[in-house]
Protein backbone atom coordinates (compact mmCIF):
# COMPACT_ATOMS: atom_id res chain seq x y z
CA UNK A 1 0.00 0.00 0.00
CA UNK A 2 1.32 3.46 -0.90
CA UNK A 3 0.07 6.71 0.62
CA UNK A 4 0.95 10.10 -0.87
CA UNK A 5 0.26 13.68 0.12
CA UNK A 6 0.33 15.14 3.61
CA UNK A 7 0.77 11.83 5.48
CA UNK A 8 0.34 11.78 9.27
CA UNK A 9 0.70 8.65 11.40
CA UNK A 10 -0.14 8.71 15.11
CA UNK A 11 1.13 5.80 17.21
CA UNK A 12 -0.83 4.23 20.04
CA UNK A 13 1.56 5.99 22.47
CA UNK A 14 0.95 9.42 20.91
CA UNK A 15 4.02 9.94 18.71
CA UNK A 16 3.20 11.73 15.47
CA UNK A 17 5.04 11.02 12.20
CA UNK A 18 4.77 13.46 9.28
CA UNK A 19 5.99 12.82 5.72
CA UNK A 20 5.01 13.35 2.07
CA UNK A 21 4.65 9.67 1.20
CA UNK A 22 5.08 6.22 2.70
CA UNK A 23 4.55 2.57 1.93
CA UNK A 24 3.21 -0.33 3.99
CA UNK A 25 4.15 -3.97 3.46
CA UNK A 26 1.57 -6.16 5.23
CA UNK A 27 3.57 -9.40 4.87
CA UNK A 28 6.54 -7.81 6.69
CA UNK A 29 4.41 -5.54 8.91
CA UNK A 30 6.69 -2.71 7.80
CA UNK A 31 6.06 1.01 7.24
CA UNK A 32 8.76 2.80 5.24
CA UNK A 33 9.68 5.85 3.16
CA UNK A 34 12.74 7.46 1.63
CA UNK A 35 11.24 10.95 2.07
CA UNK A 36 11.99 13.50 4.81
CA UNK A 37 10.26 12.61 8.09
CA UNK A 38 9.41 14.52 11.27
CA UNK A 39 8.58 12.64 14.48
CA UNK A 40 6.96 14.68 17.26
CA UNK A 41 6.26 13.66 20.84
CA UNK A 42 5.84 15.45 24.17
CA UNK A 43 9.55 15.00 24.90
CA UNK A 44 11.28 15.52 21.54
CA UNK A 45 11.20 16.29 17.85
CA UNK A 46 13.26 14.15 15.44
CA UNK A 47 13.93 14.99 11.81
CA UNK A 48 15.56 12.74 9.24
CA UNK A 49 15.53 11.37 5.73
CA UNK A 50 14.01 7.91 5.33
CA UNK A 51 12.04 5.91 7.87
CA UNK A 52 11.55 2.22 8.53
CA UNK A 53 9.21 0.88 11.23
CA UNK A 54 9.06 -2.86 11.91
CA UNK A 55 5.72 -3.03 13.69
CA UNK A 56 6.05 -6.53 15.18
CA UNK A 57 9.51 -5.80 16.60
CA UNK A 58 8.75 -2.25 17.72
CA UNK A 59 11.85 -1.02 15.85
CA UNK A 60 12.09 2.42 14.28
CA UNK A 61 15.00 3.58 12.11
CA UNK A 62 15.61 7.02 10.62
CA UNK A 63 18.05 6.46 7.74
CA UNK A 64 20.10 9.66 7.47
CA UNK A 65 20.40 13.34 8.31
CA UNK A 66 18.95 12.79 11.77
CA UNK A 67 18.53 15.83 14.03
CA UNK A 68 16.93 15.75 17.47
CA UNK A 69 15.52 18.43 19.74
CA UNK A 70 14.83 17.25 23.29
CA UNK A 71 12.53 19.27 25.58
Amino acid sequence: VEIKGHVVIISDTGEKFLTDHLSYNDAQKKIYTDAPVVMESDRMTLRGIGLSILINKGELTLSSGVKAKIY
